[in-house]
């Protein structure tokens, strides 16, 4: 079967910014069998902040959990935060993740992008409970925390939680929206060529901070870091 022309172009200039192979792979395989259902269900719109933040199924396309979801809203995070929150790049932002898998790949993610936009970072390495992410926020005196996980949601399912310096939920989730996808601010998230194929991705990484769960339990701030 053959794909809408106009739909095949914006999947194949999804792939090529996608630094994961197995959502890469997936997005292809639909391109090579022709299901267009399946396409258009995963380029049907974007993927909309909620209350809290993000949640759907982890697949590929603007309409699923993957890491170019994940990136992009990372970066409108950041300049949100920037714009207005104060002091938010020496606050810095608190980042959790539960055990659902390709958790931790995202918190890696939203780690990296924060920080490349000049935004100090505590990363808590090991999974840990959404509430010991948000509790966080205030003894680390952060400007934000994100806590990737999609609570009570089907397995196959993952989510990232927003919430405030003072734990609340954000006061302007459609400001952030407008930020999560637009180009601004992508040249700080990936600087890549193709490599046989493959989109060689850098990611630049500045202040990021490992905390484990017992500097998380002792309140220590980011910005005395």
């Amino acid at each position: 079967m053959s794909v809408d022309p106009q739909l095949r172009a914006s999947v194949e200039a999804w792939i090529a910014r996608d630094p994961d192979s197995e959502t890469r792979a997936e997005l292809e395989a639909l391109l090579v069998t022709g299901d267009e259902v399946a396409l258009r269900e995963r380029f049907s719109g974007r993927l909309e902040f909620g209350t809290a933040g993000l949640r759907a199924p982890m697949q590929a396309g603007p309409m699923g959990m993957n890491r170019v979801v994940v990136r992009e809203s990372a970066a409108g995070i950041a300049r949100y935060l920037l714009a207005n929150e104060p002091e938010s790049a020496r606050r810095g932002v608190v980042i959790a993740h539960d055990a659902r898998h390709r958790s931790d790949r995202f918190a890696r993610d939203c780690a990296e992008v924060i920080a490349a936009h000049g935004i100090r970072v505590a990363l808590a390495e090991p999974p840990q409970p959404t509430p010991v992410g948000v509790f966080a926020v205030r003894p680390l005196h952060a400007a934000a925390g994100i806590v990737i996980t999609a609570s009570h949601n089907p397995p196959a399912d993952n989510g990232l939680k927003l919430f405030m310096g003072d734990a609340a939920l954000p006061p302007a989730s459609t400001f952030v929206q407008t930020l999560l996808f637009t180009p601004r601010g992508l040249g700080l998230l990936i600087v890549g060529s193709m490599v046989g194929g493959v989109l060689a991705a850098t990611v630049f990484a500045i202040s990021v901070v490992a905390v484990p769960l017992l500097l998380l339990s002792r309140g220590v701030p980011l910005a005395s870091k």
